[in-house]
């Protein structure tokens, strides 16, 4: 669940703290706008209590997201339809509806990123379509991955990682022979179009931002696969 606002932001440094009861940003943040502090520790004691946890990137002046990520019980279909209904009513209905429930069925996708939460909701998403996720805590990982011999039909990268970041990670593996073609989508907070921009430059097909949406993942991953078809 992730909730996003457009209000004050909030300084890095700050951002470890917020989960702290009676701990806003801003010590002036109460007198202009409300509030005890004790809202995000809340929050994230009944998400820890659901066997998650929540997430938190923000811009300062810019605004806020909020992701919380919590294990619930499955309700009816264990399955995911990813296409409207009508469209398996129509002749031309796709005759295997396997890969409209499961449309990475047979994809292995390799994930690089350091955020546990954001392994955990990315590995979610991508099984849910079919997809086998191989997962790296930073660029280096994931290069060792394919000096190891994975051969991943496409790379989530994200940007910002410790140990190596995912611009030299892609650069790296693209170098690796047999490699050049393997498609790289940049998965990050950095939305801007200089960000976009530098992504293709580096090599990276697409742009998803976060927090993820899931049909955004699917359509980009498919149009990525479809370019080197």
């Amino acid at each position: 669940i992730s909730v996003t606002d457009t209000g004050i932001g909030i300084e890095a440094s700050q951002i470890p703290h917020l989960f702290d009861a009676f701990r806003q940003a801003d010590s002036s943040t109460s007198r202009r706008f409300g509030g005890t502090g004790l809202g995000l520790s809340i929050s994230r004691e009944l998400a820890v209590l659901m066997h998650g946890d929540i997430d938190i990137t923000s811009e300062p002046g810019k605004g806020s997201c909020f992701t919380a990520l919590v294990q619930a019980e499955p309700v009816g279909e264990d399955t995911i339809n990813w296409h409207d209904e009508e469209e398996h009513t129509t002749p031309d209905a796709d005759p295997h509806p396997n890969a409209s429930v499961y449309p990475l069925k047979g994809i292995t996708c390799l994930l690089a990123e350091d955020v546990l939460l954001n392994q955990i909701l990315a590995q979610e998403l991508l099984s849910q379509m079919g997809a086998e996720v191989v997962i790296a805590n930073n660029g280096l990982e994931a290069l060792d991955k394919v000096k190891d011999g994975l051969k991943p039909d496409v790379i989530l990268m994200d940007l910002q990682m410790p140990v190596m970041d995912g611009f030299e990670a892609t650069h790296q593996i693209h170098a690796l022979p047999g490699c050049t073609q393997i498609p790289v989508l940049a998965m990050t907070a950095n939305a801007m179009d200089s960000d976009v921009k530098a992504c293709r430059a580096a090599g990276m097909e697409y742009h998803i931002s976060k927090p993820v949406d899931a049909m955004d993942i699917l359509i980009k991953i498919q149009a990525a696969l479809g370019q080197q078809r």
